[in-house]
Formats: C-alpha cells, sequence, structure tokens
C-alpha cells in the first residue's frame, strides 16, 4: 500500500463515457478535466483545468465554507459528508452515500490488503448488494 517514491499528493484518474478526470500529481500540476464536449484544438480534445468549471458545479458552501468546516480537516470533506447524512435524516430522504456505496469505496482497499497478505494473489471483492 505504500510506495517509496516522494510524492506529494495521491494519483487519481478518473475515465468514463462523458469525460476524463486528472488529479494533480504534484503541488506544480493542476487537476484537470476532458469532457464530450470540452473545445477541440486541431481535432483533438484538450485539458482543461478543473477549476474552469468550479461556478457551474461547484455549490457555495464548497467555495466558501464555514470556518469550523475547514479547521475539522480534510479540507471540510468529512464535516460535509456527515452534514448530508444528518440533513437526510431530519428531511426523511436518501443519503448520497448510503451504507452501500460506503462499502462500495472501502472495501476494495480492504481486499487489497488481504491480496497484499497473499502474496498479491487475486481475491473476490464481495458485493453486498446481493447478500
Amino acid at each position: 500500500m505504500m510506495s517509496p517514491r516522494p510524492s506529494t499528493h495521491n494519483y487519481v484518474a478518473l475515465q468514463g463515457t462523458e469525460g476524463a478526470y486528472e488529479a494533480q500529481r504534484h503541488d506544480e500540476d493542476s487537476h484537470r478535466v476532458c469532457l464530450r464536449d470540452t473545445p477541440r484544438r486541431d481535432e483533438r480534445r484538450v485539458w482543461q483545468s478543473l477549476w474552469d468549471f468550479e461556478d457551474r458545479y461547484l455549490g457555495d458552501i464548497w467555495r466558501n465554507p464555514p470556518a469550523e468546516i475547514v479547521r475539522a480537516g480534510h479540507d471540510g470533506s468529512d464535516s460535509f459528508a456527515v452534514l448530508a447524512f444528518v440533513e437526510a435524516i431530519l428531511k426523511d430522504t436518501e443519503p448520497p452515500i448510503d451504507v452501500y456505496r460506503a462499502l462500495d469505496f472501502t472495501v476494495p482497499g480492504l481486499m487489497s490488503e488481504v491480496s497484499i497478505r497473499q502474496g498479491g494473489a487475486p481475491v473476490a471483492v464481495p458485493n453486498f448488494r446481493l447478500m
């Protein structure tokens, strides 16, 4: 789970049918996206800064979080998840991250640890929706 190479960030890339995202790899880099409707240069799509989409997709509370959320760490991500969960309880609505989605995020990492202990052998990732 640990890499011996120097790095300041965890690299993440997401690819879908409507676009792609690449996280910054180091402090001099930036988050970037390429969407299906991204402008083209010389018949090729080009990467755009993720921040070019901030006004369109990022809500005000994320752009200007209260100080207590920022102080809580992780750029407020933990607090936002808890606030969304509490709001779902109070409004009797589905939370944006239910127990199954939380397991989708967590279980693959846990199973990778099992694989590591087994010398890198492939291991099945349980689907808790089927249990």
